[in-house]
């Protein structure tokens, strides 16, 4: 498959990241995400809100790739493993009819919430799981971002 000829669009989903000067003022003596802070300076950039806050990653993946809000899914709910349908509008099927070459990267077991499935579902060109990390830095056991 060719690239497209449009730009690349990388998308950064960060559970843990949190950006203090968003909630109010907040200083400190040194900057603290200066390769964040270069990147929006230097790339159009932006910020998604998400109804989903804490745990559930998957809820606020799939918000992302399909635009539903997950807010009014039953409680509990894994989107990956009960609502979603292969070949369902996404954002992985918009960027794919514009040519573009669409890579899903998580640093965790392909079978969590079932997400080698729902990925290939949406039709990701190729994925990618903790067993490409293979000299990653670990928190506790789990790849650190």
């Amino acid at each position: 498959m060719e690239a497209a000829d449009g730009p690349n669009i990388i998308v950064v989903m960060n559970e843990s990241f949190s950006d203090l000067r968003d909630v109010g003022d907040f200083t400190t003596n040194e900057e603290f995400t200066p390769f964040i802070d270069g990147i929006r300076e230097d790339y159009p950039s932006g910020t998604l809100y998400s109804s989903v806050f804490g745990n559930n990653t998957c809820s606020s993946e799939y918000e992302f790739l399909t635009g539903v809000p997950t807010a009014f899914a039953e409680k509990g709910s894994i989107m990956y493993q009960q609502y979603l349908k292969e070949g369902a509008p996404s954002l992985v099927s918009l960027l794919e009819a514009q040519n573009f070459r669409t890579v899903g990267i998580h640093p965790y077991r392909r079978n969590s919430y079932n997400r080698a499935n729902a990925w290939e579902a949406f039709g990701f060109d190729e994925t990618h799981f903790d067993e490409a990390f293979t000299s990653a830095w670990k928190v506790r056991k789990y790849i650190s971002d």
